[in-house]
């Protein structure tokens, strides 16, 4: 086992430990997991047959959390289009394209340790209670382009390779703002009108990257 991998195991324990010991402890899901296209409950996927298995929902009551080694297509998740909780993607080793193509609303949107994955892309998704892009050591895009409103804090920080965020129409932050130690990031694209409620850190990142506010 490699350091990275070693690194991986690790972490995913560490994060299914917290889980439970919260009381959450995530099932996975059975290929009746959506009766009425609608899952109940915390889920956790680990296997692409986790993942098949809510092809057909439209929503999930509760945290989605993807943590694993395996290279998942979560892009056949296209009919998803709300989570009341968080989507956690990460930590993850293999999966090489984060794709929720119908998602338009997120209590918490968290992109965390992703080992391999190089773009990040959320097209219908208009709100989230709460953005965090942290420790993505591939990640190069993250394509956000409908997304207008986010009611808490968005971070966006270490994320090595991090050349793109496109937020186009985003117009209304209402936590704090903190693009920190993306030393690659050279486009940072937000809506002109932007308004961000907390405070504002933008460091360690170009400056012609640093954009509104």
């Amino acid at each position: 086992m490699s350091v990275r991998e070693a690194a991986l195991a690790v972490a995913t324990a560490i994060a299914a430990a917290a889980w439970a010991g919260c009381g959450h402890a995530p099932a996975t899901p059975s290929p009746s997991a959506c009766p009425g296209g609608v899952h109940r409950g915390a889920l956790r996927l680990a296997s692409q047959e986790s993942v098949d298995a809510l092809r057909g929902c439209t929503a999930v009551e509760g945290d989605l959390v993807v943590a694993t080694g395996a290279a998942l297509e979560l892009a056949v998740l296209s009919r998803l289009d709300r989570v009341s909780g968080e989507v956690v993607i990460g930590p993850s080793l293999a999966i090489g394209a984060i794709e929720l193509s119908g998602l338009r609303e997120v209590g918490a949107l968290v992109l965390t340790g992703n080992g391999s994955a190089t773009g990040a892309f959320f097209p219908a998704l208009a709100r989230a209670g709460r953005l965090e892009i942290v420790d993505n050591v591939a990640l190069a895009m993250v394509s956000l382009p409908a997304l207008t409103r986010v009611d808490g804090a968005v971070q966006i920080a270490r994320n090595g390779g991090l050349e793109t965020v496109d937020a186009t129409a985003l117009v209304s932050v209402g936590g704090d703002w903190r693009i920190v130690a993306n030393p690659l990031l050279a486009s940072l694209l937000v809506a002109p009108e932007l308004v961000v409620a907390g405070v504002t850190d933008v460091t360690e990142v170009p400056a012609a990257a640093q954009g509104a506010p």
